[in-house]
């Protein structure tokens, strides 16, 4: 998907989703203020909470203060610890407090 950003920048969406193959940074770019969504590697869910939240905060900043619905770049497998998944929510509505 990244090598076609710039056509879905003039398609007219009003969201352009973004899986975690594409750099947010580089989208960023070639989208503008054009809302996103996604962009976490679900496999990271397998890893450890810290390594979640880590990459979970990278992707807030990296996404800028434009609009941005942070989310999985695909769904989370029944077998991801629930540990990691709380860790997740738990660092979107701690960055959301934030911010706010």
């Amino acid at each position: 998907m990244g090598g076609n950003l710039d056509l879905l920048a003039d398609s007219g969406a009003d969201v352009i989703g973004l899986d975690w193959t594409v750099d947010i940074e580089s989208a960023r770019e070639t989208l503008g203020d054009q809302p996103v969504q996604g962009n976490l590697d679900p496999a990271l869910l397998y890893g450890n909470p810290e390594t979640v939240r880590e990459r979970t905060r990278a992707i807030i900043d990296a996404a800028g203060d434009t609009g941005h619905i942070l989310n999985l770049g695909h769904g989370i497998d029944r077998n991801t610890p629930v540990e990691n998944v709380a860790a997740f929510f738990e660092t979107v509505k701690e960055t959301a407090a934030d911010t706010a």
